[in-house]
């Protein structure tokens, strides 16, 4: 089954669009562009190429820990990460004991903490970015107790 003229433009648009993507990740990435590729019975109707290109495009990094955090303390992450203005981060994780309330944000290049309290074991928050920076991810401990955080962000 051929491709139409409109769908063949699209599909060469998306190869080089991947292509140029994929050559500033690493040279050792080789990218094969079918035109006669047929849609994907898998994604519905977009072609598998196009699903590849939306998966490059949505694909951020995601970092796990497992953390334990002494009574009244903060602890900030080793690591920093850069964001721009509209992106999102999502900080995904349980800890306990629940009875702990814990404030869990992000450390601003200037240093200042931005943070949403959350109780309950459970923490699961989007957050928008409202300026391009740097930041880390922390997490204070407000209990008088040890409370250990298992989780991931997704930034």
């Amino acid at each position: 089954m051929g491709m139409n003229c409109k769908n063949r433009l699209k599909a060469a648009a998306a190869c080089v669009a991947l292509l140029g993507c994929l050559s500033t990740q690493s040279p050792a990435f080789a990218v094969q562009c079918d035109m006669t590729a047929t849609p994907w019975n898998g994604v519905g109707t977009n072609s598998l190429l196009e699903h590849q290109i939306d998966s490059l495009i949505e694909s951020r990094a995601t970092e796990t820990y497992n953390i334990k955090i002494s009574g009244n303390t903060l602890s900030k992450a080793s690591s920093s990460f850069s964001m721009s203005a509209g992106e999102t981060i999502t900080i995904d994780a349980i800890y306990s004991p629940s009875t702990a309330e814990l404030d869990v944000g992000l450390i601003y290049a200037d240093g200042s903490f931005h943070y949403f309290t959350t109780t309950g074991g459970r923490i699961s928050k989007t957050i928008e970015m409202t300026e391009a920076g740097t930041y880390a991810l922390a997490i204070r401990n407000n209990a008088s107790y040890k409370v250990t955080v298992s989780g991931s962000v997704n930034y």
